[in-house]
């Protein structure tokens, strides 16, 4: 069954505000990292360039290819999440969101 919203998005924040969310977000990614526990994503993420540290089980994630990476899955045609059990799912894009 899918759900097809035809209504506008809420818009409870400044573009202003969602600015300095997003550079927040981003400098936390580039400066911090992100825990990651799985070593096969580890090592993907190195192959694609990003900085990871496996002893600590981090990557960091400069914002150059943090932007490319996020550019690159906004203009796919849309994507999915699949659950652990992999029957249960949930589509994204082309104004539909649908499980």
């Amino acid at each position: 069954m899918a759900i097809i919203s035809k209504l506008k998005p809420l818009e409870i924040l400044e573009p202003i505000q969602l600015e300095k969310i997003k550079d927040a977000s981003a400098n936390i990614l580039e400066k911090v990292g992100v825990k990651i526990n799985h070593p096969g994503i580890l090592k993907t993420l190195q192959q694609h360039g990003f900085a990871v540290d496996f002893d600590q089980k981090t990557a960091k994630f400069s914002q150059p290819k943090l932007y490319h990476y996020i550019s690159l899955a906004a203009s796919s045609q849309g994507y999915c999440l699949y659950g652990r059990d992999l029957c249960k799912k949930a589509e994204f894009g082309r104004q539909k969101t649908h499980a």
